[in-house]
């Protein structure tokens, strides 16, 4: 008896996509999309000294391309905090305070609180043309590696600034005349169609 009613309940749930009607049958599922392509766009990793905790922002110049789909990071030392609170995405230097930064701030293409395994992530939207340099800027203080203090620039395509309070503004990191400092990052996106 129980049998019946397992193959009868089986046919009743089929019976309705049978047939020419498509009356009370669901719509297909939207196929779902792959997930994107990830390149890395900028990076500077290698010698590093644990610095901060500090706000702090890095300018990245971006090669030739479009890119969509963007991933950032700061590079932190072991056993330090992991990025929290904003980041910034700007077309322009910075030189105000953490806590002036917001979506009406002069130069501000986008930003995020979206972090996945230390990266944040912006909205798929958010493109950046190359060949242009872009700020990338904390709204809250964290522990960073930076290049060590030297005639070297590690990273031609940018610099590095930095406050230790978020009613400090902003200033290029700048210890000595001769230092050309950088914070270690990593920048990420997919290409887009320009």
């Amino acid at each position: 008896m129980l049998r019946r009613f397992v193959i009868l309940g089986l046919v009743a749930n089929l019976a309705p996509g049978c047939g020419g009607s498509d009356r009370g049958s669901a719509s297909p599922a939207a196929p779902t999309a792959a997930p994107p392509v990830l390149q890395t766009i900028a990076e500077l990793t290698g010698i590093a000294v644990d610095t901060g905790p500090i706000a702090v922002g890095q300018s990245v110049t971006a090669p030739s391309g479009s890119f969509a789909n963007l991933r950032f990071r700061f590079l932190v030392p072991n056993g330090g905090e992991p990025a929290n609170g904003s980041l910034f995405l700007l077309n322009r230097e910075y030189l105000g305070t953490p806590a002036g930064l917001n979506a009406t701030t002069a130069g501000v293409l986008a930003s995020t609180s979206r972090l996945e395994n230390g990266e944040w992530i912006f909205e798929q939207g958010v493109t950046l043309p190359g060949g242009a340099t872009y700020w990338f800027v904390t709204g809250s203080r964290m522990r960073v590696f930076t290049t060590p203090d030297g005639a070297r620039d590690f990273y031609a395509g940018g610099d590095v600034y930095t406050t230790g309070a978020e009613n400090f503004p902003f200033n290029l990191f700048r210890p000595s005349s001769t230092a050309r400092i950088d914070a270690l990052f990593q920048l990420r996106g997919g290409s887009s169609p320009q």
